[in-house]
């Protein structure tokens, strides 16, 4: 069985970690654990040049490991262009790429996602509102991109259906990892006009699920919001958010004695078969069979 680690949102900037001896315990838990694959749904650093030293040290550290990511809006903040977000720029980076698990036939479909302001449309505000308020009171208007957010959002969800079409033509089971939320069922809404409603917006978009519905994927790993809980079936896909989040001055997002102790309890461990999909319980004697 080929073991799979998920993780994101570590946000390591934001958490102040020592990055070399938290990639030194992350390499003792990974040969304990016998991982093969890490997979990384976003926001490693704010800076995309961070993120990838982060990978290319991890590499270094357990050259045995496989290890994959996506880039969170974060990733892109800084020291990084759309034209090199939209490129392979390392072999780790997976967006708008896929990777089939040695042994198994599971594919990793990778796309970074974006978002259309569907998510908030029960607001009824025009588009032009919503990049008003980006620019104002949101981290993403520090990002450039070419695009429209509309028009970006296009271009993601283009680009996952090809992606999708190609693994089922190759009868491959998909496992879809992505940074923003994918899925309606994940957002917040509430029944006044609320000023940070405007915030779904910016999550992700409702036509991605529908996306991922229709091409039946079986598993989908994202990011972007820090309480998603435990693992859920939508739909007949498996959703995983293992973000852990910030907890940094007012953000408490996690609570334990170490940071490495918060990733360890956010972290999921799934076993893949030739078929099959099992989550691994802390016993490792535990694993229940969810496809």
């Amino acid at each position: 069985m080929t073991v799979v680690a998920m993780s994101s949102d570590m946000h390591l900037d934001l958490n102040r970690v020592e990055i070399e001896p938290f990639i030194q315990q992350q390499v003792q838990w990974f040969t304990e654990k016998r991982v093969d694959l890490f997979l990384i749904a976003g926001d490693i650093f704010n800076d995309f040049t961070k993120t990838l030293n982060y990978l290319h040290q991890l590499r270094m550290a357990m050259p045995t490991l496989t290890a994959k990511f996506v880039a969170g809006n974060h990733d892109m903040l800084r020291h990084v262009t759309f034209e090199e977000l939209e490129s392979p720029v390392t072999g780790a980076y997976l967006h708008n790429q896929f990777y089939d698990v040695p042994e198994t036939n599971w594919r990793v479909v990778g796309n970074n996602g974006w978002y259309d302001y569907g998510f908030a449309a029960n607001l009824n505000r025009a588009p032009e509102t919503f990049e008003h308020w980006k620019r104002a009171y949101w981290v993403d208007g520090q990002i450039n991109q070419a695009l429209t957010d509309e028009e970006r959002m296009q271009l993601a969800l283009k680009q996952s259906e090809q992606l999708f079409k190609k693994a089922k033509q190759a009868d491959k089971h998909i496992i879809f990892l992505t940074h923003f939320v994918p899925e309606i069922a994940y957002i917040r809404f509430t029944d006044d006009d609320r000023f940070w409603n405007m915030a779904n917006g910016f999550l992700g978009s409702p036509k991605m699920g529908q996306l991922i519905h229709q091409y039946q994927v079986e598993a989908v790993q994202f990011g972007h919001i820090h309480d998603a809980g435990t693992p859920r079936q939508i739909n007949g896909t498996w959703y995983f958010n293992q973000a852990v989040g910030v907890s940094r001055g007012k953000q408490q997002e996690w609570h334990a004695d170490s940071y490495f102790q918060a990733w360890q309890q956010k972290v999921m461990r799934i076993g893949l078969n030739d078929d099959k999909m099992w989550q691994i319980g802390l016993d490792e004697t535990k694993k229940y069979l969810i496809l």
